[in-house]
């Protein structure tokens, strides 16, 4: 698995995302629910390999 490329690819959409949410383009419930997605990805990347959760 190359981190270093995956890594940079998920900060970018990270990035798009933040640029993107504002209040009048998503609700609190959306917003919400996008973070504990983020919480439970990270948790499952963790699980599987530590080391690459700490790079994500």
């Amino acid at each position: 698995m190359e981190l270093s490329k995956s890594g940079a690819r998920v900060e970018q959409h990270a990035e798009a995302v933040a640029d993107a949410v504002t209040p009048s383009t998503w609700s609190t419930g959306a917003v919400k629910d996008a973070a504990d997605a983020i919480d439970m990805l990270a948790e499952a990347l963790a699980a599987f390999d530590p080391e690459a959760a700490r790079t994500w």
